[in-house]
């Protein structure tokens, strides 16, 4: 996708799990795709811990990381030119994290919390109590804290009424009626 450029695409839509907190979160040819649905202002939605790999975006992703983990305070220092910087988003929040870690949950703790990382970017992270719906939505970027959130962040999405037309839904508007991201131009 990053040899062939996104203006194929009209939405991009990034699950959760915790695979994103392995690698995508500094990815580099994703940080590439993301900013370009940025820079066009075409919706990007992810859920749940998905929302963790906007920092795929930073312009060392790999050092931020490594920063956060170690707890040297130095990551906000590398932050510079970050693309979602102000941006309000949610995630899966530091207290979800923490009851599933352990040995009653998942059987290990996560390197760093999410919500902390995505704050220390420079994000203004909003989280509601643990398990409750919660979708952010802030200009082309629309979050949802984790499977909870699904049917409302579904809602928040319109599908294309043309080849490139995207718009956001208001709950009101009713649900969509077919897939709303990752469509490219030619489908209708």
């Amino acid at each position: 996708m990053v040899a062939e450029g996104t203006s194929g695409y009209v939405g991009l839509f990034i699950p959760g799990g915790h695979a994103p907190m392995v690698d995508l979160f500094k990815d580099k040819n994703l940080g590439k795709i993301l900013t370009s649905f940025h820079e066009s202002g075409r919706p990007t939605g992810i859920i749940c811990h998905g929302p963790i790999v906007l920092l795929s975006a930073l312009p060392d992703p790999d050092a931020f990381i490594a920063s956060m983990i170690a707890g040297d305070g130095k990551a906000s220092s590398m932050t510079k030119g970050w693309p979602y910087a102000g941006y309000r988003v949610t995630i899966f929040s530091t207290g979800e994290e923490q009851a599933l870690e352990g040995p009653n949950g998942l059987v290990g703790n996560v390197q760093f919390y999410p919500v902390n990382a995505l704050a220390e970017a420079g994000a203004r992270v909003e989280s509601i109590a643990n398990w409750h719906s919660n979708v952010v939505v802030d200009r082309e970027l629309i979050t949802g804290q984790q499977s909870m959130s699904a049917p409302e962040f579904g809602l928040g999405i319109q599908p294309p009424r043309d080849a490139g037309a995207v718009s956001f839904r208001n709950k009101s508007e009713g649900p969509p009626t077919e897939a709303a991201f990752c469509y490219p131009k030619m489908m209708k």
